[in-house]
Order: C-alpha cells, then sequence, then structure tokens
C-alpha cells in the first residue's frame, strides 16, 4: 500500500483527481489546522472516499461535527506520544484494515 502525507487540502485535492484514493486521514488539530473543514471539502469533491478524523480533542462538539461533514470513523490519537507517532501507528491500523478488506 503506498502511503503519502500532504500538508495542505491543495494538495490533498490534487491527489485525489489524480486516481483512486483508497482512504484520507484527516487531522484536526486545532488552531493550526481545522480537520473537520477538510473533511467538508473532501466530501465536497468525492463522498465515496473513506475518511478518518484523528485528533487529541475528543468532546461532543468534535463528535457531532464529524458526523455531521459525514466522516466514516473519528479517531483518538493518543496523548502520551508525539502526534507524528500517533498518527503513524494510525495509517499502519489502517493500511492493515483496508488490506483485510481487499482479501
Amino acid at each position: 500500500m503506498d502511503v503519502e502525507f500532504v500538508r495542505s487540502s491543495r494538495v490533498l485535492f490534487e491527489r485525489l483527481t489524480e486516481g483512486p484514493v483508497h482512504l484520507v486521514v484527516c487531522l484536526h488539530a486545532p488552531p493550526a489546522f481545522d480537520g473537520v473543514e477538510a473533511v467538508k471539502g473532501i466530501r465536497r469533491f468525492d463522498a465515496t472516499v473513506p475518511v478518518v478524523l484523528a485528533s487529541r480533542v475528543q468532546n461532543t462538539m468534535l463528535n457531532l461535527q464529524a458526523i455531521q461533514s459525514q466522516v466514516t470513523w473519528s479517531v483518538g490519537l493518543a496523548g502520551d506520544v508525539p502526534v507524528e507517532e500517533a498518527l503513524s501507528e494510525l495509517v499502519v491500523d489502517a493500511s492493515e484494515w483496508i488490506e483485510r478488506q481487499v482479501e
């Protein structure tokens, strides 16, 4: 499985136009990055691609926003490791899940 990391919505949307994307993991890390807004943009662009919203913020408001933006899954990132490491673990788990779906 190929994994690509992008740092902007523009690059993500370009990638979505280039070919099939099997899963998007979107970080919600306010105020630096509003993952919910990114998910809304993805949904306007492609309503079929599975989207995981990953965040250390877990509260009712985020859960409601995630549902409203039609995320496939909302996942809490481990708070005891750096965010990069937590995202890497999530990508590994998601990759394994996708591979099992294909079998």
